[in-house]
């Protein structure tokens, strides 16, 4: 990898010698801060820039336990607002942002233990450092998959610095780079695509059709299928669903949802449905005959209205065993803790959309967004409500549809292919970063200025030192479209 030379930590000790302390590998990142705690003394952070690194050497006494967690970031640390070098603590300091990747190692008199992937850390969020913070800016760039008038992305993932795989509705991937032609994947082709998690850079979980799974590298395109016979049949097969699985460092498991009303979970060998509600009924279930009574165009109305509205959702895992589910044919989020499926009392919406999308925000939370644009955050057993994301509306499409991790917030994407960043950390009370603005325009160039796709986007997802996001021109029309963001 280009920053294979960072190899050594060194922490000086009294007694003993200095010990050496292997580091994981930065794989793309361009930054890495350093941790260092134990108990009773001041952490010490320490920011490094993995194009010229630099490598501390930090004081240990006899008989004193270390830990040591090492944050890797896509961007260079002026993109990030951290100055290079030991880090200043300060009561009016923000908390260290959730990294990509983060890693945990400890080192006392016996030596050093390996490093290993972890979950972003409690301590990071309760050391306060000396860090700028601002609203993302980016230069945009597009590329475009040609033959796919007639269909749309699904979700889109990193598979590389400059270079994403895109799943297609109907089972096809592509591999699109920033610059050149995209590739169709062949050896990937009819595996599942309604969503993916990744567990780790070189193992991403594929979920599609009747609960299977498939298991492998995207950078690759190597993947094992997994099927699973005993699942429940339906006459008509689910057409969307959603993936959530476990952070780094905790007992591996997925949560699994389909637009068949179906959630379930699994454990690393098997599945256990945890909830099955009633089947909606969807306008590619019904005969396609013309009606001909009033009460059969109205169910044909109402089926036609749940397909429009069924693939919007998400899924969030909170904890072990500890998941939240988030559908547009539900008002409530439904809640599953240790197999016990309820509705979540906290975010019951009335009379403000539906639930559009969901998921896991690393450092800040379980988030929800709704069709009418409301944001709201999980804190504690209750919900957070930010207001109304800065997006315009429409009448049939949702004004939050995706959304990626961005520094202590996220990066949200709105169904007319608008964008706003919601950035907790902000020295004011609107915590939204106002794109729509000229003032606080993100992309140089646009009118309005945080339209930055043709229409519908699909899904984001975070880049090297940007994003990447998927969408479809109005009405279905034109080719599926990859838009990319780099940061600056």
């Amino acid at each position: 990898m280009k920053h294979a030379q960072l190899l050594v930590f060194a922490l000086a000790a009294c007694h003993p010698a200095p010990t050496p302390l292997s580091l994981p590998d930065p794989g793309f990142a361009q930054t890495a801060v350093y941790l260092i705690s134990s108990t009773g003394d001041q952490p010490r952070v320490f920011v490094s820039d993995l194009a010229n690194p630099a490598i501390p050497e930090l004081g240990r006494v006899a008989g004193q336990s270390l830990t040591v967690h090492v944050f890797y970031y896509g961007c260079a640390p002026d993109v990030l607002g951290l100055s290079v070098g030991l880090a200043t603590l300060s009561d009016s300091g923000h908390p260290i942002p959730p990294a990509r990747n983060t890693y945990a190692a400890t080192i006392d008199d016996s030596g050093a233990s390996a490093f290993v992937p972890v979950d972003h850390p409690t301590i990071a969020r309760e050391v306060k450092i000396d860090r700028e913070i601002r609203c993302a800016k980016f230069d945009l760039f597009s590329n475009s998959i040609p033959g796919t008038l007639s269909t749309f992305g699904i979700w889109i993932a990193e598979s590389g610095e400059e270079e994403v795989v895109v799943a297609l509705y109907g089972g096809s991937f592509y591999r699109v780079p920033i610059a050149g032609p995209p590739e169709r994947i062949e050896s990937m082709e009819d595996f599942p695509s309604f969503a993916y998690h990744r567990e780790r850079d070189d193992r991403v979980w594929l979920f599609g059709n009747k609960d299977e799974l498939a298991v492998g590298d995207l950078r690759t395109g190597v993947f094992e299928r997994r099927t699973f016979p005993e699942r429940p049949f339906f006459l008509f097969p689910p057409r969307r669903g959603w993936l959530a699985g476990s952070a780094p460092g905790h007992p591996f498991e997925l949560i699994a949802f389909h637009d068949r009303n179906t959630l379930s979970r699994f454990d690393g060998e098997a599945w256990t449905t945890l909830y099955q509600g009633p089947v909606p009924v969807y306008i590619e279930d019904l005969p396609r005959e013309r009606p001909d009574s009033e009460e059969e165009w109205r169910e044909r109305r109402e089926a036609e209205d749940r397909s429009e509205r069924a693939i919007y959702g998400g899924a969030a895992w909170n904890g072990p065993s500890d998941a939240h589910i988030f559908w547009a044919l539900n008002n409530s989020a439904k809640h599953s803790v240790t197999g016990t499926v309820t509705n979540d009392p906290a975010l019951l919406l009335e009379g403000e959309g539906y639930l559009s999308f969901g998921g896991r925000v690393p450092g800040l939370g379980t988030v929800a967004g709704t069709s009418a644009g409301r944001l709201f955050v999980r804190s504690g057993a209750g919900w957070t409500s930010h207001g109304d994301a800065p997006i315009a509306s429409s009448f049939r499409v949702p004004q939050i549809t995706g959304w990626a991790p961005l520094d202590d917030g996220l990066l949200i994407a709105g169904g007319l292919g608008l964008f706003t960043q919601l950035q907790p950390e902000l020295e004011r009370s609107d915590k939204f970063c106002h794109y729509e603005s000229a003032r606080e325009a993100a992309v140089e160039g646009f009118d309005p200025p945080n339209q930055w796709a043709r229409f519908l986007i699909s899904d984001v997802t975070p880049l090297g030192c940007g994003f990447a996001f998927v969408s479809k021109a109005a009405g279905g029309s034109g080719d599926i479209e990859i838009g990319f963001l780099k940061r600056k």
